[in-house]
């Protein structure tokens, strides 16, 4: 029985610590550019980078699956499969976040509606200059879909090995916003005393 929860408390521990490692990973990754070029965040040529960034990570992160899973689970199932990269669910696994998206944005969508602003987004030339955009390729295509495929994808099956999926999706975001705190030195360095910097992180 002792031998059971030490190992349950090694797998714990191991777990948590492989995606703080993680999350460190995928931001120290985007700002490794920065000992070399001192351009700012919105710079075109930081956003290509850090692009770069977000590509490799797509491979890194992986590996911490791939490390930290069970191997015969991992031989049985298949590491995309263990990731939720799989063709069955897919449909509902579409469908329901979409839903949720509209329902939580409702208010926004509704303002829109409203001042006029919506079918913008239906026209031909407006969508071409979101689409040549890099900004807009960072904020809603790029970084959503790395971030989810690093902070969801891949921390989401080390984490249900040692507790409960809801537990495990609770647990998940805290990694998320722990990653973000490296804006505390964007802050900073803008001039916020530490105080402010620490309670807007």
């Amino acid at each position: 029985m002792t031998m059971n929860k030490d190992n349950m408390f090694i797998q714990c521990v191991s777990g948590i610590g492989a995606c703080f490692i993680l999350a460190v990973t995928y931001v120290s990754s985007l700002y490794v550019w920065t000992v070399r070029y001192r351009e700012p965040r919105d710079h075109p040529a930081t956003i290509r980078r850090r692009f770069i960034s977000a590509f490799c990570m797509l491979f890194v992160s992986p590996l911490f699956v791939w490390i930290s899973i069970n191997q015969d689970v991992l031989n049985k199932v298949g590491l995309l499969q263990i990731m939720g990269l799989r063709l069955s669910g897919s449909f509902s696994a579409l469908i329901f976040p979409a839903i949720l998206t509209v329902i939580l944005f409702a208010g926004p969508l509704a303002v829109l509606v409203y001042d006029g602003m919506f079918f913008l987004i239906f026209n031909k030339r407006y969508l071409t200059l979101c689409l040549r955009s890099l900004h807009w390729q960072r904020n809603y295509a790029v970084a959503p879909l790395s971030e989810e495929f690093t902070f969801r994808a891949c921390m989401m099956p080390i984490l249900s090995q040692f507790m409960s999926t809801k537990i495990a999706i609770l647990v998940c975001p805290w990694f998320f916003g722990v990653a973000h705190l490296h804006h505390l030195m964007d802050k900073i360095s803008n001039g916020c005393n530490m105080a402010e910097a620490v309670t807007v992180s």
